[in-house]
């Protein structure tokens, strides 16, 4: 395992930093001090930071995922791989507690339909594998928690 800041990853891995991206953001802020530039100057300049972003934004991603996996320790002490495990598995369960209410809540819905019995009491046939189903879903999202 390895110590390194940011910075230091993407210096390492070939990626702009968040320093590269400020400095070309306040040099495509300056570009009209220098005279004019054409239309087509400006889309190429622009393209080129918009690609510098999205390569910056997958060395955001790699460096967390390199935490994550504790390949790497943040230098800076930022990210820690046991907070960042800990709100992932918090926000998994807050997401799946929201699909059980919803599921669950299809079916209180479908239940409270009168014109979705028969004349017996039962369900209708695609009323109650629509519940079925639903029914199969809570219980895989309650077996996973």
């Amino acid at each position: 395992m390895e110590t390194l800041n940011f910075t230091q990853f993407c210096v390492k891995n070939g990626f702009p930093c968040d320093n590269d991206t400020m400095f070309q953001a306040q040099l495509l802020g300056s570009r009209g001090l220098a005279g004019k530039v054409s239309k087509r100057g400006v889309k190429e300049q622009d393209n080129v930071f918009h690609s510098m972003l999205e390569r910056n934004k997958e060395a955001h991603d790699l460096f967390y995922n390199a935490v994550k996996n504790g390949v790497i320790i943040d230098g800076s002490g930022k990210l820690v791989k046991d907070e960042i495990l800990k709100k992932e598995s918090q926000q998994f369960t807050a997401e799946t507690q929201s699909k059980i209410k919803n599921l669950q809540s299809y079916i209180d819905f479908v239940s409270s339909m009168k014109t979705a019995y028969l004349k017996n009491g039962k369900l209708k046939k695609g009323y109650q594998l629509a519940v079925d189903d639903h029914l199969q879903e809570i219980e895989a999202l309650k077996a996973n928690l």
